[in-house]
């Protein structure tokens, strides 16, 4: 397996291209990352807009983490925005809108 790992990057692609990409994908882990245009304000969250740098997403394909060193039977959604207590909120906001709650820790990145 000289050849691995692969990376794909490919920008401005409807979401529903993911799909066919993650079919294809059967056991192997993956990650696919939209980079979004910002995160929109959410007055009745008491949540400011967030530009483009900090507004995007990842998920993570058979897999915990985003390296894909913890194998999995499922996928994580990584919601990636500024820090601090009120952009924390966005993700319990984005879990709400799809019925869910976020199930993992926040973690801080330099980048």
């Amino acid at each position: 397996m000289a050849c691995l790992p692969i990376n794909v990057f490919d920008w401005c692609r409807p979401l529903d291209r993911a799909e066919p990409f993650i079919a294809a994908l059967a056991d192997s882990a993956a990650a696919v990352r939209w980079d979004l245009d910002a995160w929109p304000e959410v007055p009745e969250a008491g949540l400011d807009a967030v530009s483009q740098k900090f507004a995007h997403l990842t998920l993570s394909v058979n897999s915990r983490d985003l390296f894909q060193d913890e194998p999995s039977q499922d996928h994580t959604v990584y919601v990636h925005t500024r820090g601090g207590a009120a952009h924390t909120a966005r993700v319990a906001w984005l879990a709400a809108c799809i019925g869910s709650t976020p199930t993992g820790r926040v973690e801080s990145s330099s980048l």
